[in-house]
This record gives structure tokens, C-alpha cells and sequence, in this order.
């Protein structure tokens, strides 16, 4: 009989080994970096940081609205340059799936750092968080991934800054009083980002 250590070890290595073989075999998600991304997740995370209001839209398995006891695994996915996070989601689930550690318990959340064009192109209110790309950078340097500070009119704050408090508010005790687990993980430029 192995110790509940171990096998926790054991089925966390099992779930990123799925991650990535999946992420091998997975298309190449849509939507060319400087073009806007093909959907704005439904869901808003509002939180203060550096004094005023952000919004940080984001994909979710399932809803926020309301504290739930069951769930004891939060991942947390950062989408790549794309910023397909409803593609990142979806991949994520999937590996989740095949590692066992599907159903009840497990919730996959999916922050959606978007651009100045997305902003533009869906018509978003000014609070919701968007950077700027690179100024003379390569194609995958969008910004938020090097932790720049966003280009929202309700002020500047670094994409780390956001992710901090995206964490604080996922974490919160009243919301999750099971939690036990958090894993952060992203997909290309995500990966890069969380690492």
C-alpha cells in the first residue's frame, strides 16, 4: 500500500505526463497574434490592485457564483499568444480526463489575458484588463506575457500583479474551504509566462 504522499506524487506525475503528450498531439489553437481573439471568456474576475478596479475575463469548468465545498483541485491555465483561453481550457479538461482526475473536486480555470485589439474589436467596458504588444518585438511577445504593466484606462498593473490576485480571489477560504491542491500551468507562451 503506497503513502498517501506517494500517491499523490505518483498521480500528479501520471496528469502532467497526459498533459503533455496532449499538448503534443493538440492543434495549433486559432487566431493569428496581432488579430483579435475569436471569443472573450463570459466569465469576470473583478479585483483591486494598485489602488483601483480591473476586470480579468476568464473561462471556467464550471461557475463561480457560489462557494463550493467540493472542490479540493484548482488548476489554473494560462492560455499562449492566442489567447484562446477557452481552447486552453478545453485541452486541460481533456488531460484531466484521461488522468483520472475527472468529475467533482476538480475545478480548471482559464484567465484571459487580452490585448488592445481584442478590447477594441469586442467592444469591452474600460475596466477589463488589456496590454499592449511589444513595440518592435518578435511575433510572440504580446506584453502580458513578459509581466508589462496592461494598458487599461483604469490604470497600469503587471500581468503578475493580476495573476497574484486572480490566485488570492480563487483561493479565497470562503469560496473553496476544501481546497487542497493548486496547479499552475500554461500552454506555449502560458508556460513561459508561469515559469
Amino acid at each position: 500500500m503506497k503513502r498517501p504522499a506517494v500517491a499523490a506524487a505518483v498521480a500528479f506525475a501520471a496528469a502532467a505526463v497526459a498533459i503533455c503528450l496532449f499538448q503534443l498531439a493538440a492543434p495549433t489553437f486559432a487566431s493569428a497574434n496581432s488579430d483579435p481573439v475569436g471569443k472573450v471568456c463570459p466569465g469576470r474576475l473583478t479585483m483591486s490592485l494598485a489602488g483601483q478596479m480591473h476586470v480579468l475575463p476568464y473561462c471556467t469548468s464550471q461557475p463561480l457564483d457560489a462557494p463550493d465545498p467540493g472542490i479540493g483541485l484548482l488548476i489554473v491555465v494560462i492560455h499562449g499568444s492566442s489567447r484562446d483561453a477557452e481552447g486552453a481550457l478545453g485541452a486541460i479538461a481533456k488531460s484531466v480526463a484521461v488522468a483520472g482526475a475527472r468529475g467533482t473536486g476538480t475545478l480548471i480555470v482559464a484567465p484571459q489575458f487580452l490585448m488592445d485589439v481584442d478590447a477594441k474589436a469586442h467592444k469591452l467596458a474600460n475596466d477589463v484588463l488589456r496590454w499592449r504588444r511589444l513595440a518592435g518585438g518578435a511575433d510572440w511577445e504580446e506584453g502580458w506575457d513578459q509581466g508589462n504593466d496592461s494598458d487599461s484606462v483604469t490604470g497600469a498593473v503587471s500581468s503578475f500583479a493580476v495573476l497574484d490576485g486572480a490566485l488570492e480571489a480563487l483561493t479565497d477560504v470562503a469560496r473553496f474551504p476544501n481546497l487542497k491542491r493548486i496547479v499552475l500551468t500554461g500552454l506555449s507562451l502560458g508556460a513561459q509566462f508561469v515559469n
